[in-house]
């Protein structure tokens, strides 16, 4: 069977166990991809289909697993740390043994098909770059460490789950399963949960359920428990930025101007549906509710946002990037020192009224832990390449301690604009002086031109078009990836240079 045949099979047994509306889906080709196709017009917010719980490939009720809880019972600690975070990277290796048991024996004919389609090529993804590929992005992307990380990690799951699976070869996974067990077959069991896999609260609530129970169980730790779940026919839909039905809703209210009618009525009749994730698991039905992200034409393709991710984390986690990516960003610090600890306690106080507090981070300049600097972690990006927190951060620093006392928050923050178009009066009510104006005139320029040296550092490499000769470069987002980062910093050299001209030619 091709791709469209098995998708034809899955939403056969679906609609023979009740599920409704499933013909008015497939598969197709999107530009060369594989897509998920609705022959039906849909509104951002408007459920698409429901997906019984038992459809869903997930580690709920993963402790009672007739086959699998040998392992739990011999393993505590397997369970343990699954139990405590469904986050963390040791927690998901039950769901992996879950996964590399069903593959070997399905229990089901729509988890055979299903787990059929699964792409088996990673050549895309960052860890199967070559190391010369990886710092062809550039000194400041963390493509390399962060993909020597995935690795380590891929090798340290190998390493545990391969003497479980050697444990329990007789009454578990048989030869077969040693043998297929390799560090290829990791590599894919790791990298598909990482891409297909979601975490769901999956509650046991039943129809009958009061709403007092309902809040009541609310409440509980086990109704907040997140469980790791392959979602079928969802998974199919690809990424689009943007693709989020509250932005749809948002963007539907602004343009009310234009008397699209159909969809402002939608948008009034459904504002809670509008709020809806793409996958969104409804407790009292035991379903996985999948929602339009977008206005979809029919015969258009279902997409959502996987994620609100730069390059890298899109290329190490999915395998490819997006030109012009708006949430790709170069991080610069701006660090206080606590050598005047009154000037400091300022410092702080300010930047904790700008809203940044939360970004700043205590850390030890020495190996006593003595001595400690405050790092404020600023990131810069094509849509804001010389955000007003940047400049703010280094007016402060630069600023006197007569100065830090007497400007007020909104006058350090919009320094520039009160140069250029000076108000009559400052935050106490006083006339500003010719003087007082030049002064701050000279500070702005210092903390310009000190910003401009600073990129100009960063800028020094990413001077060059590329930084890998093109008979190295096997996959093109390198390039991508390099080609944002160097967008960048050239977008805030240039803003930084505009600021400069503009106070040096204004009278």
């Amino acid at each position: 069977m091709d791709d469209n045949e098995k998708f034809f099979r899955l939403t056969q047994i679906l609609s023979e166990d009740g599920v409704k509306g499933l013909e008015f889906f497939c598969l197709d080709e999107y530009k060369g991809l594989r897509g998920l196709s609705s022959l039906l017009s849909r509104q951002p917010g408007e459920q698409l289909f429901r997906i019984p719980l038992k459809y869903l490939f997930t580690d709920y009720n993963i402790e009672q697993h007739p086959k699998l809880s040998e392992i739990w019972k011999k393993h505590p600690n397997l369970l343990a740390e699954f139990q405590q975070n469904s986050n963390s990277q040791n927690a998901i290796y039950p769901f992996i043994l879950l996964f590399y048991y069903e593959l070997l024996y399905p229990s089901t004919e729509f988890n055979r098909v299903w787990f059929s389609m699964f792409p088996r090529d990673l050549r895309g993804h960052s860890i199967a770059w070559s190391d010369q590929e990886l710092k062809g992005c550039g000194n400041l992307c963390p493509i390399r460490r962060d993909t020597i990380q995935i690795q380590v990690w891929i090798k340290k799951t190998y390493k545990i789950l391969k003497s479980i699976i050697e444990e329990f070869e007789d009454s578990i996974f048989g030869q077969q399963g040693v043998e297929q067990f390799t560090e290829s077959m990791v590599e894919f069991l790791c990298m598909t949960c990482r891409n297909r896999g979601v975490l769901l609260p999956i509650s046991s609530e039943t129809d009958n359920s009061s709403k007092e129970q309902k809040q009541e169980n609310d409440d509980t730790p086990e109704a907040k428990k997140l469980y790791h779940c392959f979602v079928p026919l969802g998974d199919f839909g690809n990424h689009k930025f943007g693709a989020k039905a509250s932005l749809q809703l948002e963007n539907a209210n602004r343009r009310k101007h234009l008397n699209d009618e159909m969809v402002n009525m939608f948008v009034k009749s459904h504002p809670k549906l509008m709020e809806k994730k793409f996958f969104d698991y409804d407790a009292q039905s035991q379903c996985l509710v999948v929602r339009a992200q977008e206005q979809i034409l029919s015969g258009g393709q279902i997409c959502y946002e996987y994620t609100a991710a730069p390059n890298w984390e899109l290329v190490q986690n999915f395998g490819f990037a997006v030109p012009f990516n708006p949430y790709d960003r170069v991080i610069v610090n701006v660090t206080f020192d606590d050598e005047d600890p009154k000037r400091l306690s300022k410092e702080l106080q300010i930047l904790n009224k700008l809203g940044v507090s939360s970004f700043i981070k205590r850390i030890s300049e020495d190996a006593n832990g003595e001595k400690f600097k405050y790092a404020l972690a600023i990131a810069l990006t094509l849509s804001d390449a010389c955000p007003t927190v940047l400049l703010s951060a280094n007016r402060i620093k630069l600023l006197s301690d007569a100065q830090l006392n007497q400007l007020s928050m909104q006058e350090i923050a919009f320094m520039d604009r009160m140069i250029l178009k000076p108000k009559k009066r400052n935050a106490n009510n006083e006339r500003y002086s010719k003087e007082d104006v030049n002064k701050l005139k000279v500070l702005e320029l210092n903390v310009l031109r000190s910003l401009q040296a600073s990129l100009n550092v960063l800028y020094e490499g990413y001077k060059n078009e590329t930084l890998i000769e093109q008979h190295e470069c096997q996959h093109p987002e390198v390039n991508i990836l390099y080609q944002s980062i160097r967008m960048i910093l050239r977008k805030s050299i240039q803003i930084l240079d505009e600021k400069v001209q503009d106070l040096t030619t204004d009278s």
